[in-house]
């Protein structure tokens, strides 16, 4: 998804799954409105509200991967 690579503080992102989308993150941690950028790009797509996201900090960070839920069904 060109959209959410384009957002600050998103290195990469890729589906790892049809409904997981890897949100490869530049810093070790995603603030709040960072999340807030990510899920208002995944809502706009009806078939993708429901995806999750898991947030990887970068490369030999020790920050754990996180999952987000932007749209619960």
């Amino acid at each position: 998804m060109r959209e959410i690579s384009a957002l600050p503080g998103v290195e990469e992102a890729s589906w790892a799954t049809r409904s997981t989308l890897v949100v490869y993150l530049t810093d070790d941690d995603a603030s709040a409105e960072d999340v807030a950028s990510l899920c208002a790009t995944i809502e706009r797509y009806d078939e993708l509200r429901a995806s999750r996201l898991q947030l990887q900090a970068r490369a030999g960070s020790e920050t754990p991967v996180r999952f987000k839920q932007c749209h619960a069904y």
